[in-house]
């Protein structure tokens, strides 16, 4: 098989891998989760594919949620771009997304320009094969390379697996914590 078209293979062993990792069941869940894009078209149709097969068979709701809209709301400014092998790809800022729609300063209204933003792709705006730091680095050595390369998030990989994102703002909050507890002592 060609390895562009493996989408629902893989898929689905990531799954299991992801409520292993979080020792969680199918069973526990309250819903299964779906980004209506943007994204690229067969991504989309086989991710819903496998989620609607996995709300079938378990009885769990299946809901749809803006990608974009999702990062506004909840603050999330960074996602990583994953190839069909599960390998990290690029990462996508809510910059790259801001700056897609024509304007880093765009406003709330113009963000959610829908016909634009369903047809992103995010290999398109993403900043592809981006710097990595390993999980057992210590935190002074992601935080040279986030200065040093300007960027404001570091995927942390094990070996080929994403496990984590560092970003600017965990970096702020660890050194308030350490701040903190040192005038606490």
């Amino acid at each position: 098989m060609d390895e562009g078209y493996r989408h629902a293979e893989m898929l689905t062993v990531l799954i299991r891998q992801v409520l292993a990792e979080a020792a969680v069941q199918l069973t526990e869940l309250d819903a299964v989760v779906l980004s209506a894009g943007p994204g690229s078209y067969t991504g989309l149709r086989i991710g819903a594919s496998v989620a609607k097969g996995l709300c079938y068979g378990s009885g769990l709701p299946l809901i749809a949620v803006d990608t974009l809209e999702m990062m506004d709301k909840i603050g999330c400014h960074h996602l990583p771009v994953m190839s069909d092998e599960g390998h990290l790809i690029g990462i996508v800022s809510d910059r790259d997304c801001r700056t897609a729609l024509n304007s880093p300063h765009i406003l709330r209204e113009r963000w959610q320009d829908e016909e634009l933003a369903k047809r992103l792709q995010a290999r398109a705006i993403m900043t592809p094969a981006p710097i990595v730091i390993a999980p057992e680095a210590p935190a002074e050595d992601a935080v040279r390379l986030m200065l040093r390369n300007k960027i404001s998030c570091l995927p942390v990989m094990r070996d080929e697996t994403l496990v984590g994102i560092v970003t600017r703002s965990d970096i702020l909050m660890a050194f308030l914590n350490l701040t903190e507890r040192t005038t606490a002592d």
